[in-house]
């Protein structure tokens, strides 16, 4: 069943960032990240394919504190950045090196970052290296490596570094760049590693900000609300089921002590718009997040512009971290809600 899931979430992932790229679809969920996991299935789902004369050498951390970022843009530039270090030892015998370890950033380091992310960083950095022992470039290529419109290899599979760097700088992460003829190429990755406490527990958005309260869940589907309710109770809120728009007003009417709504958008009779507004009569400045299921969910935000309301948009299906991440969003209007509240 572990396995199934984490099949179908990055499926689901894969979709979404190539939707993403062609422009017409959000980003999918920031997450922790073990970064031993990703590099450990990157590198050894790529082993299969290659030639008998290539070797690869595997170097983990342990332990290895988390990080925070999406999945699946992580993949993609660790796949591209190890694609490209096995194609400059095509033809030829060598060895491509991944290492992952735990340090400084030094001022060198800085100096050469491509996306401005090293200096950034506090405290201990998590590194990762990419090195191969292949024939390395001369100046003029190393200065056209990340050109999408150059290669040395005369035949590309897509973007390869070029993608790299843009998601890198997206991440965000810190990307530096070595290559020496006759020597080889070193590409190094540079992450700030998740706020943990003394026993290494990642520390939620919520554990952070310490204004955990009550949530009402709103969703007319039974299945899914008495999930969701469940998961929100996970994160350590109490929380209130609704399965209508107007249970859920009676419910606020009633009660002033809701900090904060998850309300589906599509229901019958009184959708989740007309609710929220209903709600924020009776408890002004209450912070909501929509769920939706449209495949599109700019639209649910476009409406929520057009509406003037203040709100995050939840897509359908969504896990933990994505519920987490969006909750944690809510935080200041929380903190807002309980002072209106007082007043």
């Amino acid at each position: 069943i572990d396995e199934a899931e984490t099949s179908m979430w990055r499926a689901r992932d894969v979709i979404g960032e190539m939707m993403d790229f062609a422009g017409n679809f959000p980003k999918t969920p920031i997450t922790t990240i073990d970064l031993n996991d990703v590099v450990a299935r990157v590198i050894t789902g790529m082993e299969p394919d290659l030639p008998e004369s290539i070797e690869t050498e595997l170097i983990l951390h342990e332990p290895m504190p988390p990080i925070t970022g999406r999945t699946m843009q992580l993949h993609r530039v660790i796949t591209n950045i190890a694609i490209n270090a096995v194609d400059s030892l095509r033809g030829r015998s060598g060895r491509v090196t991944v290492g992952l370890s735990l340090s400084k950033v030094s001022r060198a380091e800085q100096d050469r970052c491509l996306t401005g992310f090293c200096k950034a960083i506090t405290g201990d950095a998590i590194k990762l290296e990419i090195r191969d022992n292949g024939p390395g470039m001369d100046v003029e290529a190393a200065e056209k490596a990340f050109d999408p419109f150059f290669s040395s290899k005369g035949v590309t599979r897509g973007l390869g570094l070029s993608g790299a760097l843009g998601v890198a700088r997206r991440f965000p992460m810190g990307l530096t760049f070595d290559s020496t003829p006759g020597v080889g190429t070193s590409f190094c990755l540079y992450f700030q590693p998740a706020d943990t406490d003394a026993s290494g527990h990642v520390k939620t958005p919520m554990e952070r900000a310490s204004s955990l309260g009550t949530i009402l869940v709103l969703d007319d589907q039974s299945e899914v609300l008495a999930t969701v309710a469940k998961l929100v109770r996970t994160l350590g809120f109490a929380v209130i089921e609704a399965s209508s728009g107007e249970d859920a007003i009676e419910v606020a009417k009633a009660s002033r002590r809701i900090d904060a709504a998850l309300i589906d958008v599509v229901m019958p009779g009184m959708d989740g718009w007309t609710t929220l507004q209903n709600l924020r009569e009776a408890l002004p400045g209450l912070p909501a997040a929509m769920m939706t299921g449209y495949s599109d969910a700019s639209l649910t935000k476009q409406r929520a512009i057009d509406l003037d309301l203040d709100l995050e948009v939840l897509q359908k299906p969504f896990n933990r971290e994505a519920l987490e991440q969006a909750i944690s969003n809510l935080v200041k209007g929380i903190a807002l809600s309980a002072r209106v509240g007082a007043e």
